[in-house]
């Protein structure tokens, strides 16, 4: 039983910073970024933060206003998607190019100039974006 919790956690967790990596190479691309993620990247943009730290705001923010829109059918058990999504805010950061972040895995990737080059890196992080998901959702 325990076994097979770690290997979700694993298979969890993998999925989560798969999911960072390709939001953050569909940064670089410059031709767009995930739907989820673009509240949080115009806001990293206007108040000068991390993509990482304005995914959590946000996230923060939302679970606030369902909290006053629903009141007493708020589920408390809402509330544990906070520590995930500060979990997957720290992974965006990690793996991001910003040099202001905790961590940025891909400051080295080179920033396209071409067309064509970013559109091979949209490409890349739609297919890296599956995968991640793929794996997130595995779990159930």
């Amino acid at each position: 039983m325990a076994i097979n919790m770690i290997k979700k956690i694993t298979i969890y967790s993998a999925g989560l910073l798969t999911m960072a990596i390709g939001i953050n190479i569909s940064k670089l691309s410059v031709l767009g970024i995930t739907p989820v993620s673009s509240m949080a990247r115009a806001c990293e943009q206007i108040f000068r933060l991390t993509l990482g730290t304005t995914t959590l705001i946000i996230n923060i923010i939302l679970l606030l206003g369902q909290l006053l829109l629903l009141r007493r059918d708020f589920r408390q058990l809402n509330v544990l998607g906070l520590p995930l999504t500060a979990v997957f805010s720290l992974m965006l950061d990690i793996t991001g190019t910003d040099p202001e972040a905790i961590g940025h895995l891909l400051i080295n990737f080179t920033r396209p100039e071409e067309y064509h080059v970013k559109f091979i890196y949209m490409i890349l992080s739609i297919v890296i974006l599956c995968i991640g998901v793929f794996l997130y959702m595995l779990t159930n």
